[in-house]
């Protein structure tokens, strides 16, 4: 079991440690003015967006409901805590 402290994730005694996923979205314009964003670690995480903003936003939501729908039907071999985007 895990708690906050300070802004980290701690373990309580006897507990693990806490595991995170970190996911690059890539974000480029295509040439009729749309914006793409894609996360590379999740097949299929592939969105546009009116701006760079929206795509960013548009894909993080996406991954979550992938890693959700990983979590409640085990599908992943590592269990994680917390998720990080960074985008390019």
């Amino acid at each position: 079991m895990l708690r906050e402290k300070g802004g980290d994730l701690q373990p309580f005694a006897g507990g693990q440690e806490a595991k995170q996923m970190d996911f690059k979205i890539e974000v480029e314009q295509e040439i009729d003015g749309r914006w793409i964003a894609e996360v590379m670690d999740i097949p299929g995480v592939m969105v546009y967006g009116e701006d760079r903003a929206r795509a960013i936003a548009k894909a993080k939501a996406l991954a979550l409901r992938v890693l959700v729908d990983w979590v409640e039907n085990e599908q992943q071999s590592d269990p994680f805590d917390s998720v990080t985007f960074a985008y390019a």
